[in-house]
């Protein structure tokens, strides 16, 4: 009867052992990746609110810093990303009391432990509807915006499962 309580007490430690392994985060890149570097953030669109870039960075600053534990670096971290904002609109949605905020992101992303998951100049691209009364709020609609897009780009590099 004695080895069946050894197993048994076992039994917890195998089930629960590959969980060690992942971040609550969601993030899967390698353990020895440490720190992260923005490069320049462009802008090749004059439509975009004036603090954009501050919005951005503030994001992807604030995702890899407290919900991945990366440390920034001012160069050569151990993952890089470029972004270039290449579009940013609004339109009237006909018939309706909404706008249409569009953005496009360009992306380069580098990862000195896993070259396959590299990619440059990617873009990713997202909508939001606004009603009419709130076209005005342009940092609130930026930071929902930028949220959207910023899940697609994180998913493709630091969270990709593939």
């Amino acid at each position: 009867m004695l080895p069946y309580k050894k197993i048994f007490l076992l039994i917890p430690f195998f089930t629960f052992s590959n969980c060690l392994f992942y971040s609550l985060s969601g993030s899967s890149i390698n353990k020895e990746c440490q720190s992260f570097s923005l490069g320049q953030i462009s802008i090749d669109t004059t439509d975009s609110p004036h603090n954009i870039v501050e919005i951005l960075k503030d994001k992807v600053r604030y995702k890899l810093k407290n919900e991945i534990g990366l440390e920034e670096v001012d160069s050569d971290g151990d993952i890089h990303f470029d972004f270039s904002i290449v579009n940013y609109q609004t339109s009237l949605i006909p018939g309706n009391d909404k706008v249409k905020v569009s953005m496009t992101l360009c992306v380069s992303y580098k990862n000195k432990y896993d070259l396959e998951k590299q990619f440059k100049e990617k873009k990713f691209e997202k909508c939001i509807d606004v009603n009419n009364s709130d076209f005005g709020e342009h940092e609130k609609n930026s930071k929902k915006l930028l949220d959207e897009i910023l899940d697609d780009v994180f998913s493709s590099s630091v969270n990709s499962w593939d």
